[in-house]
């Protein structure tokens, strides 16, 4: 007897978004989006929009990140300049 395994939901970073949301909310309202339709499209049987919107979620938190070492490495060389 074999046994079949659902296939899991892709991860939401519903944390990233709210942490991107509150320190740059112009990147963050859209990771925020994204990671609110992941669970509902999964839900719903869109499994390949749910994955879709997991890394559009990903991706603007990452944006977030990515301005705060930038900003942060051109203030430090302004500083130290």
């Amino acid at each position: 007897m074999e046994l079949q395994t659902k296939p899991r939901p892709p991860r939401n970073y519903l944390g990233a978004a709210i942490f991107s949301l509150i320190f740059f909310w112009p990147l963050g309202i859209p990771s925020l989006v994204n990671a609110l339709r992941v669970d509902k499209y999964w839900l719903a049987g869109y499994h390949e929009e749910a994955k879709i919107a997991s890394r559009r979620a990903r991706r603007w938190a990452n944006s977030v990140l990515i301005f705060y070492l930038v900003l942060f490495g051109i203030v430090w060389f302004y500083i130290n300049s």
